[in-house]
């Protein structure tokens, strides 16, 4: 199989494929009430990225020695605590307690190479702690979004945001972790398709929120610490969902709605022109 090919394929195909089969699937449960759809998204998005990050990269080693393999097992994660979170959505310090406990982790798996050889032990408290906090920021918008927000108007949006952060990453030397943006882009956009088209199936994307906050984080982080990404566009990236949010939480309409997809549009395309303005020379 040509390289365009097998980018098609493991990019694009199998995971949007496999994450719309498993979003029908969780449906049909629900509506026979044999069990509870609402871990629908957190599988399908799961699955969907687990085996497009396979398909690029090979099954990963146990425990990973670079960063990037850890992205499955950040994956696996994103799957548990929003398939789990429902058992306890009214106790929010447990919930936040987690999440907290779970990013501490993913920041010290992340960064381990610098913790280990680079940095003093200030630095590295210093930067996952500040790693945590982005997180929770977007963990916290993200989620919002997907209780608030109607679920193709989620789906645009983080596929919007996806890609800006995809492009903004090749453009800053690392064009497999872009890949990979863009594997849980086409897993986002199967539940967009199902949701514009197909809205009998009622795509939630609640239970998925956990995964999109780790992975878009830990993509940002694998670009900012180990490729060529700026922290500028980093930020502004993290902006994206953050004042699409803000403007939808004004009121409801079209205008209200165009106005978020304005700003996160602007946002986007200031982070992709900021990583193209401080990329190499090559680029």
């Amino acid at each position: 199989m040509s390289i365009p090919l097998q980018i098609a394929a493991y990019t694009i195909l199998l995971p949007a494929i496999l994450s719309g089969l498993v979003f029908v699937v969780a449906r049909q449960l629900d509506v026979r009430r044999s069990i509870d759809g609402y871990w629908g998204a957190a599988v399908a998005l799961a699955l969907g990225y687990i085996a497009g990050h396979i398909g690029t990269l090979g099954t990963p080693a146990y425990p990973p020695v670079e960063a990037t393999p850890w992205l499955v097992y950040i994956a696996v994660a994103g799957l548990v605590i929003g398939g789990i979170e429902n058992n306890w959505r009214d106790k929010t310090w447990l919930t936040w307690g987690v999440r907290t406990v779970l990013l501490a982790l993913m920041g010290w798996l992340l960064l381990r190479p610098l913790i280990a050889y680079t940095w003093s032990t200030v630095q590295s408290f210093g930067w996952v702690v500040g790693l945590v906090a982005y997180a929770l920021a977007l963990w916290a918008t993200v989620e919002r979004l997907g209780k608030d927000a109607p679920p193709k108007r989620v789906g645009l949006l983080f596929m919007l945001w996806g890609t800006a952060q995809s492009i903004a990453i090749v453009v800053s030397q690392s064009a497999v972790l872009a890949q990979l943006q863009g594997v849980l882009v086409s897993t986002i956009g199967a539940a967009f398709v199902l949701a514009w088209r197909f809205p009998r199936v009622r795509v939630s994307l609640v239970s998925g929120t956990s995964l999109v906050a780790a992975l878009f984080v830990a993509h940002a982080a694998d670009g900012f610490f180990y490729a060529e990404l700026p922290a500028l566009s980093v930020t502004t990236l993290g902006l994206v969902p953050i004042l699409a949010l803000f403007v939808w939480r004004i009121g409801d309409g079209t205008k209200i709605a165009v106005a978020g997809f304005a700003a996160a549009i602007a946002a986007s395309a200031a982070a992709v022109w900021i990583a193209v303005s401080n990329s190499p020379p090559s680029y």
